[in-house]
């Protein structure tokens, strides 16, 4: 071959007809060989071939040492199912929230978030551990949460799986991003790898898929009883307390309010728990009788994780239970302890004579 960058086999891969180069190396030899590099959207599924005709090996001079032309006629190679050829990368064709909110449209704390993501072509992951499906769900450092790939390897579909977490809120809705595959890659079972950007993964907000797994506003605590004009509960006095929530809540079992009696120099201040009395959408009215000992000189006190038992949660399932403390409510004390005799003494005078 006098012009080793001349001559060109032309192959047959599918429909399409494409020129292999000749390869230098193997110049001055009884075997010429020629090489193609598969390029985007090559395929074929039946195995490459080469045409019979001579224009199949056309361009340069080839000739025996001797200077007699090469004759380039040759048999037809024929469909070489051994030599397939996939030079297509999967596509994404679209993806689908599939899971459903445990409650109404939105997610709650705990709830799992499943997204199936549909390929043109049954496809692998590259480090299946690695890959991850970012989705959009708002957050104060606009990043996208991370969803596993849990199953679909070698299949059309691949489902992605995310747990809600606390604080974890979106009002619009899910989204997904073209570029939300994260990680590593997908590719088919030839190799091709998807591009990084995949239109047909785009998902706008889901309406239907919102998050709320915020912890719910701190609950007031109002002591709405009257000890009278003294401010002190006596024993078999009544206190009566408000709980308010900022928003609705639901509530279950049988929650008790946690009441601390005590002075500020008594480590262990004695716990009485008042009774669910009372449920309203967003207040909860808890009632205690005083009784015998209790005590409290500087008004009576509510700590922050005072609601005990039960189950109190927002409309989404989120627990609702933080009250903003109460510290010496000193229009409320308490005194339940009954008078006892502690010595007896004659205070008249019968005199000189003391008769």
């Amino acid at each position: 071959v006098t012009d080793p960058e001349e001559p060109k086999l032309w192959l047959a891969i599918g429909v399409r007809s494409v020129p292999a180069d000749f390869v230098a190396d193997s110049n001055s030899s009884a075997r010429l060989r020629f090489e193609y590099t598969v390029a985007a959207g090559d395929f074929d599924s039946t195995g490459i071939a080469v045409p019979p005709i001579a224009e199949s090996l056309v361009g340069g001079t080839i000739e025996d040492p001797s200077g007699n032309t090469a004759i380039r006629a040759f048999a037809r190679l024929p469909d070489q199912p051994s030599h397939r050829v996939d030079g297509i990368a999967p596509e994404v064709e679209q993806a689908e929230i599939v899971s459903r909110p445990t409650a109404g449209d939105t997610y709650a704390i705990g709830d799992e978030i499943e997204v199936e993501v549909e390929f043109s072509e049954p496809v692998l992951a590259r480090h299946a551990l690695d890959l991850k499906l970012a989705i959009d769900i708002e957050a104060e450092d606009d990043e996208p949460l991370l969803a596993h790939l849990v199953s679909g390897e070698g299949s059309r579909r691949l489902l992605f799986r995310y747990r809600v977490q606390q604080d974890d809120y979106d009002a619009d809705g899910i989204a997904i991003a073209a570029t939300a595959l994260t990680g590593s890659t997908a590719e088919d079972l030839a190799g091709n790898p998807a591009a990084a950007a995949q239109p047909g993964l785009a998902l706008g907000a889901q309406a239907a898929h919102k998050v709320d797994a915020r912890a719910t506003t701190a609950a007031t605590v109002t002591v709405v009883s009257d000890p009278g004009t003294d401010e002190v509960y006596g024993r078999g006095d009544v206190i009566e307390l408000d709980v308010t929530f900022a928003e609705d809540v639901v509530v279950t079992g049988t929650p008790e309010l946690v009441l601390s009696f005590g002075d500020d120099d008594d480590l262990a201040p004695t716990k009485r728990r008042a009774q669910l009395v009372r449920v309203r959408p967003r207040v909860l009215t808890f009632r205690y009788e005083v009784g015998a000992g209790d005590e409290d000189s500087n008004g009576l006190s509510v700590d922050a994780n005072a609601l005990v038992g039960g189950n109190i949660a927002d409309a989404n399932g989120n627990p609702a239970r933080l009250l903003t403390a109460l510290a010496n409510v000193e229009a409320h004390k308490v005194d339940g302890i009954e008078p006892t005799p502690i010595g007896t003494e004659i205070t008249s005078d019968p005199g000189p004579d003391d008769t």
